[in-house]
């Protein structure tokens, strides 16, 4: 240090100007300034890549749903319902188990159907009061039908899907459902053909029936036709979500999502578990 003030006295070294200073500074910061850009700029690209990418992902399944929801209090509600009700996806249900048995080397086809039984109203004690009904899921699966006391048979030549019910009499229907005609069943479920249940064995026996696949241990239609299992082929079946199915998963969970927000902004010292599981029920029930 002693030195450079030695040789600055003498004019052999002269410090730095302030203009050469000041010109430096603005170019490192000019520099900079580049540099940020130019990472801003690569961000951005990548970034549209992506976007574009889930876009083109979306066209090939237009069908799927955002994943998403506005901020309201049941925007799913509807959503929910009309999946519920739609007959595209309990048909699009039906085609994979028919896809199912046609990939099966050990099932036979000809003259042959997948019967299913629905769930029946069980009573809680001997005064007669019902418990609450719920349906085979399997039979649900392949119908969308929720009334108990009904079956279904797919034919598994034709593809044609016979509805087996209990017509209700209007009297009936004050107080057990809404009566409907045999059309009005078949249009609400999108069934080839429907039949009342008492019916089940002859309507076998006039499609020529010599096999029927059920669930393993479940009741098959009397008849002189061969019993065979099909759990492993509706299992298989239901193993693959549609579109329909997977809309109806997203919409349920954002459902679900909602009832334990709830929860946890409502919870408090002194509340039971009971308390909780009410509006756990009134959330998700409000929502459809």
């Amino acid at each position: 240090i002693f030195q450079r003030h030695i040789m600055e006295e003498e004019g052999l070294l002269r410090p730095p100007s302030h203009s050469f200073t000041k010109s430096w500074s603005l170019m490192h910061v000019v520099w900079k300034g580049l540099v940020i850009g130019l990472g801003i700029g690569l961000l951005l690209t990548l970034a549209v890549a992506i976007y574009a990418g889930v876009l083109a992902a979306h066209k090939n399944n237009p069908t799927i749903i955002e994943n998403n929801f506005p901020d309201q209090e049941c925007p799913q509600g509807d959503s929910m319902r009309s999946l519920i009700n739609s007959t595209n996806m309990y048909k699009a249900n039906r085609d994979a188990v028919f896809r199912e048995f046609d990939d099966c080397d050990n099932c036979t086809k000809s003259n042959a159907v997948l019967y299913l039984v629905g769930g029946t109203v069980q009573s809680r004690s001997q005064n007669g009061v019902a418990a609450d009904f719920r349906q085979e899921s399997n039979f649900w699966y392949v119908s969308g039908v929720e009334l108990p006391g009904a079956a279904i048979a797919l034919d598994l030549t034709t593809q044609e899907s016979h509805l087996f019910v209990t017509f209700l009499t209007m009297q009936q229907a004050l107080w057990e459902g809404k009566y409907m005609t045999p059309q009005q069943f078949q249009d609400k479920y999108s069934v080839t053909y429907v039949h009342d249940i008492s019916n089940v064995s002859l309507v076998l026996q006039a499609l020529n029936v010599e096999r029927v696949y059920t669930l393993d241990g479940g009741v098959p239609p009397v008849g002189s036709w061969e019993v065979l299992p099909a759990s492993s082929i509706i299992n298989a079946a239901r193993q693959v979500k549609n579109a329909y199915e997977i809309n109806l998963m997203r919409l349920v969970a954002h459902s679900s999502s909602n009832a334990h927000n709830a929860l946890m902004k409502n919870v408090r010292p002194g509340l039971y578990e009971y308390n909780l599981e009410a509006l756990f029920s009134f959330e998700v029930g409000k929502c459809g």
